[in-house]
């Protein structure tokens, strides 16, 4: 850096700008090698987010669908086609850096006072009648060991772990492809038509317009378990369908599978919500049960005036004690301030 100021001259920008949220990855073949020009298409799974980008990778196998503008946890589907609408692709998403959380030791913060009063808080709504009783229930001590879970297939992602039918072992083996293997689940004609079914993959859902082509085109040998959930009991959680839990085996030996498809979700902007505090001045407030916050007063919106001063109000709540107030804040060019102070009520 120093080299830099020294010569004058800027220094080299090794991370662009990033002005707005974006979804980025590489698409490459089953060796590994980067795809140029390979079709990407962005869909959102997200309801009430009508969404659908597409673009093409660069000479290193890039791509990047940037200028979004999505609400907090949304999901999408990434699709890619290689050469001559290939399939035999797969796609890498670019996770996002997270924050790095620094561990403290010792005792940082002290719960004991902010127990207790939500502790008064629960009285207060039980003298009120505003609290439904009929979910405080005593303790209930179990002493009977837990039982062990059963496991119908070694890996699987069958979050439920209950299945309506497992394919046995020996017909996976023996048979030449997934069509022939539906065939063989007792009383499910229906199975027979890939098309209409909802296949999870190792935990990731085939989209159905997908199923001939991906399904249909995995070897029965690299498949370690297939369970069928058919009924409402196991499929009410899928929101319905019937639902083939698709386990494939793992190892170093077994060649990477096409994977043209990928399940994303993404963090993005949502509407900054108002901090409540009771309105007194409102006829409708009932002033007979006593304000017990914990948290009196937040506000992220303070802007000083042209002498760098600011001024804003709030009710205390109605247990004396030491108050603690802590202000943050940021000036135009960027510089942080923090200032902590107590004041006490009785």
């Amino acid at each position: 850096m120093w080299n830099y100021v020294a010569a004058g001259k800027d220094p080299e920008i090794i991370h662009r700008a990033e002005s707005a949220l974006e979804i980025t990855g590489r698409i490459t073949t089953l060796s590994g090698k980067p795809l140029t020009g390979a079709k990407v298409i962005l869909l959102s799974t997200t309801q009430d987010l009508p969404l659908l980008l597409d673009t093409v990778s660069d000479a290193k196998g890039n791509f990047v669908f940037d200028r979004l503008d999505i609400p907090d946890s949304a999901s999408f589907s990434v699709q890619a086609k290689g050469l001559k609408n290939s399939k035999d692709v797969v796609i890498e998403i670019n996770e996002r850096a997270g924050v790095s959380r620094k561990a403290y030791m010792g005792r940082t913060t002290d719960l004991s006072s902010y127990l207790e009063t939500t502790k008064e808080q629960f009285q207060v709504l039980v003298s009120q009648n505003m609290l439904d009783k009929r979910i405080l229930i005593k303790e209930v001590q179990i002493k009977a060991p837990k039982p062990i879970k059963v496991v119908n297939v070694i890996g699987s992602a069958n979050a439920m772990g209950t299945a309506d039918y497992v394919v046995p072992k020996k017909i996976i083996d023996y048979a030449p492809d997934m069509v022939n293997i539906m065939r063989m689940v007792p009383g499910r004609t229906a199975f027979t038509k890939l098309k209409d079914l909802r296949f999870i993959i190792n935990g990731n859902e085939i989209p159905q317009d997908m199923n001939v082509d991906v399904v249909g085109t995995i070897n029965p040998k690299d498949i370690e378990g297939i369970e069928v959930l058919s009924s409402k009991y196991n499929t009410s959680v899928y929101g319905g369908g019937i639902i083939v839990h698709l386990t494939l085996k793992r190892g170093k030996d077994r060649p990477i599978d096409p994977m043209p498809f990928k399940r994303i979700s993404s963090r993005g902007y949502t509407i900054v919500k108002e901090f409540y505090a009771p309105d007194y001045d409102n006829p409708n407030i009932n002033k007979n049960m006593a304000d017990l916050r914990s948290t009196v007063f937040w506000k992220p919106n303070i802007i000083t005036d042209a002498n760098g001063k600011g001024s804003s109000g709030y009710f205390n709540a109605a247990t004396p004690g030491t108050y603690r107030v802590t202000v943050e804040g940021m000036d135009q060019f960027g510089n942080i301030g923090r200032k902590v102070f107590t004041y006490k009520v009785e």
